[in-house]
């Protein structure tokens, strides 16, 4: 069955279509929403309200785009709303890091520049840091990007330069 039977069968009620759905799409938007949270119990939760979103209110018809670019703007919008909700603006790294390859002096190094990197991509605004963790995360093309947030391919583009321009900025404020 495809994506389009299985959610004509879902609109009927039909349960086995929406595991499937879940089984096709689940993992893809935990993946998106962890890349702009951090937070794997957070992604799980959005995932599970962006679902409950398609089983109240599937898409009417979705043409020429597939069920997986609506699920990932229902979620982005979602993520969005819980940040909004909670005022969470940092993403915590407090989190224990084991590496089996580096010396831990490296290891220092290694997370200290990682943090400074991840400092300065939060810094950015947030349309403009979804686009460079949805190309460098997800590695996506700037057309699937256009596709996941309905943005015009010009504008992530623009957005995209905007961002490693202010990036770049930033690491020189750093490095000074």
């Amino acid at each position: 069955m495809n994506e389009i039977d299985l959610l004509s069968s879902l609109k009927k009620g039909d349960e086995r279509a929406l595991t499937d759905l879940v089984a096709l799409h689940q993992e893809a938007i935990i993946s998106y929403v962890y890349c702009m949270s951090g937070d794997m119990a957070h992604s799980k939760d959005i995932c599970q309200e962006t679902f409950l979103k398609l089983i109240k209110s599937p898409p009417l018809f979705i043409s020429g785009k597939s069920l997986r670019s609506w699920l990932i703007r229902v979620a982005r919008n979602k993520f969005l709303d819980s940040l909004r909700r909670q005022k969470i603006h940092v993403q915590n790294f407090d989190g224990d890091y084991e590496s089996s390859t580096l010396a831990p002096d490296k290891e220092i190094i290694y997370l200290q520049d990682s943090e400074q990197i991840l400092k300065c991509l939060k810094s950015l605004p947030d349309s403009l840091r979804e686009t460079v963790e949805m190309r460098i995360y997800e590695e996506l093309n700037f057309r699937e990007i256009s596709e996941k947030t309905g943005t015009p391919l010009g504008t992530v583009l623009w957005r995209m330069q905007k961002a490693l321009g202010l990036l770049k900025s930033k690491f020189r404020e750093q490095d000074s």
